[in-house]
C-alpha cells in the first residue's frame, strides 16, 4: 500500500515537473523543473528494485547534464533580455503532433499484454551488471571512452579558437 503511495507522488511529481518544464516562460526555472522531472525517475527506479539505475540516473542526467544545462543558460548572453522573443507561432502543430503521438503511445501501451508478476525478470544487482559490462561489452565500453575523450579534446580546441579572436 504505501509502495504505491509512493509511486503515485512521484509519478504526479514527474507529469507536473515535466509539464513546467515545457510551459513556462523562464528558461532557468524550467531547467530546475528539469531537474525535479529527473529525480522523480531515479526515485521510480528505486521503487522498482534498480538501485543502480537510480543512481546513474542522479550522477549522469542530475550531476552532469542538469549542470551543463544550467550553466549553458547562465552563461548565454541577453537571453533574459525584453527584446528577445520568448515563444513562437508553432503551438496549433505542436499541440497535434503532441497529441497524435500521446493517442499511438496510448493505443500502444493499452494493446500490449503485461506480464506476469511472477515471469517478471528479475533485476540484477551492480557486481553483475559490472561483470556483463567488463566482460562481454568490453570493446563496447572501450570505443564509447575514445569517443567521448576524442569529444572533449574537440571542445577544448574550439574553445580555444574562440578565446583567440
Amino acid at each position: 500500500m504505501i509502495e504505491k503511495f509512493q509511486f503515485y507522488i512521484f509519478a504526479a511529481m514527474l507529469i507536473m515537473s515535466a509539464a513546467g518544464v515545457v510551459t513556462l516562460k523562464n528558461i532557468f526555472h524550467s531547467a530546475l523543473l528539469l531537474g525535479v522531472a529527473l529525480l522523480s525517475v531515479a526515485g521510480l527506479y528505486l521503487l522498482t528494485g534498480a538501485e543502480f539505475l537510480a543512481a546513474v540516473q542522479i550522477i549522469v542526467y542530475i550531476g552532469g547534464i542538469l549542470t551543463l544545462i544550467i550553466f549553458a543558460v547562465m552563461f548565454t548572453k541577453d537571453l533574459s533580455d525584453k527584446h528577445v522573443r520568448q515563444t513562437n507561432g508553432q503551438k496549433p502543430a505542436a499541440f497535434m503532433i503532441s497529441s497524435v503521438i500521446f493517442g499511438v503511445m496510448t493505443y500502444g501501451i493499452l494493446r500490449s499484454p503485461l506480464p506476469d508478476r511472477d515471469q517478471a525478470v528479475k533485476i540484477a544487482d551492480t557486481a553483475s551488471i559490472g561483470r556483463v559490462l567488463f566482460r562481454d561489452y568490453v570493446l563496447a565500453f572501450e570505443v564509447l571512452s575514445v569517443v567521448l575523450l576524442i569529444a572533449l579534446a574537440g571542445v577544448i580546441i574550439i574553445a580555444m579558437k574562440e578565446k583567440k579572436k
